[in-house]
């Protein structure tokens, strides 16, 4: 397996594991605490982001372990795929969104002397987003990596047949 299919094999690991503890234990304390139709609906936004990120980190390292490097992808695959990439895509705008706000509110003047703890915050959620973009960005050309190299093994089989006939 290439480096950088590996990279992305790991990198699926860093997040979807994090994503999943996450989710447990907001599912666990959110059980455990009242909150108001306002709160429950970001906390559901949350919720789903988190599932979400979980999901499509799982279904990628279960399709590069099973599918990669030449192995033809099952339709039902690909569409799930193409639906978690989509979502995913919406999450990563989403967070985006979350960073630069954060930053605006963290960083504007008068806020000097509070503490770092939303600093910190900030480039955990920074960096979470990073490496979920470049999830995304390899996760876009992995199938079409896959029916190519399937392409080339059937054509070589192929060729071969004919050469030894």
């Amino acid at each position: 397996m290439p480096v950088k299919w590996k990279i992305f094999f790991v990198l699926n690991f860093i997040l979807a594991l994090p994503a999943f503890v996450a989710l447990l234990f907001s599912i666990i304390n959110f059980s455990n605490s009242y909150r108001t139709s306002e709160d429950n609906f970001f906390f559901a936004l949350f919720i789903f982001g988190l599932l979400m990120i979980t999901v499509n980190g799982f279904l990628n390292i279960y399709v590069i372990q099973r599918f990669f490097p030449d192995k033809i992808l099952p339709v039902s695959i690909k569409r799930l795929n193409i639906i978690s990439l989509v979502i995913n895509f919406i999450i990563t705008a989403g967070l985006l969104i979350l960073c630069i706000y954060a930053a605006t509110v963290e960083f504007k003047h008068g806020n000097e002397g509070r503490d770092n703890s939303g600093k910190i915050a900030l480039m955990i959620i920074s960096i979470g987003w990073l490496v979920h973009f470049i999830i995304l960005i390899l996760q876009v050309q992995l199938p079409t990596l896959i029916i190519r190299n399937n392409r080339e093994k059937i054509n070589s089989l192929i060729n071969s047949i004919g050469n030894s006939a």
